[in-house]
């Protein structure tokens, strides 16, 4: 949880840092390409590499994989003359294929409502929904405001001011290391205190 924030707070200093530099350097049309290609290649990294984790999506996967094994073991059965010759017994698979066409939409409307029922259903999640969306707003503001007060109030180039975002990326970080060796102790601390007063009773 801790690298997962960390990753967007590192790129909100590395990325103004190396942008502002391009930008000064070979104009801002590069600085945008370059940013779509790592993007590109982030995104597809991520759909290939990434775990799945959603529980429906998982238990669908091992009802799936059940049943071909069943079709194999039917299949084995039907092959060693258990049948009568010329007939052939349906597959669990083949009883449950509908029409490829509703399929499909039905695995287009689950990709699109998977988001919302993953997080609307747990208010973890929406607790660290809230969390990112105040920290991006924060983090939106200093970037569309300090660039202007440093040049005009300053008189930065686009360099330093790029190097100027390193400050709040550091604290950030430093804050991250903070909860993530503090955290889990305070947690558990906090865990066997309750479960103690629980077992003394009123």
């Amino acid at each position: 949880m801790s690298m997962i924030f960390v990753a967007p707070l590192v790129g909100g200093a590395v990325g103004p840092a190396i942008a502002s530099a391009v930008a000064e350097s070979v104009g801002w049309r590069n600085v945008v390409w370059g940013a779509a290609a790592l993007s590109t290649i982030c995104e597809v990294a991520f759909l290939c590499l990434f775990r799945e984790t959603y529980k429906v999506a998982i238990i669908k996967r091992r009802v799936s994989e059940k049943s071909r094994l069943a079709d194999r073991a039917n299949a084995s059965l039907l092959g060693g003359g258990g049948g009568r010759k010329g007939q052939h017994k349906r597959t669990y698979s083949e009883m449950s294929i509908g029409s490829s066409k509703r399929e499909a939409w039905r695995r287009l409307r689950d990709s699109v409502l998977r988001p919302f029922l993953v997080v609307f259903g747990s208010g973890l999640l929406m607790a660290l929904s809230l969390l990112g969306s105040v920290t991006f707003s924060f983090f939106y503001v200093i970037s569309v405001t300090l660039p202007d007060i440093l040049e005009d109030n300053y008189g930065l180039s686009g360099a330093v001011k790029g190097l100027c975002f390193m400050g709040f990326t550091v604290g950030s970080f430093l804050a991250v290391l903070t909860c993530n060796a503090f955290l889990d102790r305070i947690y558990i601390a906090l865990r066997d205190r309750d479960a103690a007063a629980a077992a003394l009773g009123p």
